[in-house]
């Protein structure tokens, strides 16, 4: 469910599946990133660069999935990309 205008609807043309933008834990969370390191970089971290919340995200992201180390991609085609890029560049 979301809410919209005061009224509570189903969502089915968005990304916020869950719901989790007006989460009150996660509104919290986000006041508390704003304070800290500002409204972002101004520009995606390919171009910005890698900030200090990126690499907290994938260390606590590959703990989370027991696994070596864990990359967050700002898109899904970024994502296809790099993942396209890591296979090919396995196998020569």
């Amino acid at each position: 469910m979301a809410r919209f205008d005061g009224h509570e609807v189903i969502n089915l043309s968005s990304n916020n599946y869950l719901g989790l933008t007006t989460h009150p834990k996660l509104k919290q969370r986000a006041l508390a990133a704003l304070e800290q390191f500002g409204v972002g970089s101004g520009a995606v971290r390919t171009i910005a660069g890698t900030m200090s919340i990126h690499l907290a995200l994938e260390e606590k992201i590959s703990q989370f999935k027991q696994v070596e180390a864990a990359v967050v991609f700002q898109s899904g085609f970024t994502a296809n990309a790099g993942t396209v890029q890591a296979i090919l560049a396995a196998r020569t």
